[in-house]
């Protein structure tokens, strides 16, 4: 189902704007745990006013988390059949 996928965005926007107060998907939000304040002549390198989502480290990790995921899962069922 749709509840892991879900779950794992919300927190992950949660963390990244409410308790870190970065951008989350380009939408600044204030913090309420800590405020972590980017470089700002450093903003090619943590995705600048967008958030750590446009960083060059964020293709890494995406592809980090898919093969996380497929080592956990496995691929069963990714062939259409169940």
């Amino acid at each position: 189902g749709l509840a892991f996928g879900l779950g794992w965005h919300f927190a992950w926007n949660y963390t990244m704007g409410n308790l870190l107060g970065m951008s989350t998907s380009g939408i600044p939000i204030s913090a309420t745990l800590v405020s972590i304040v980017p470089h700002p002549l450093k903003a090619a390198r943590h995705g600048g006013r967008f958030g750590p989502e446009s960083s060059p480290l964020a293709p890494i990790a995406y592809l980090l988390g898919c093969a996380l995921l497929v080592g956990w899962y496995g691929t069963r069922g990714l062939d259409g059949r169940s």
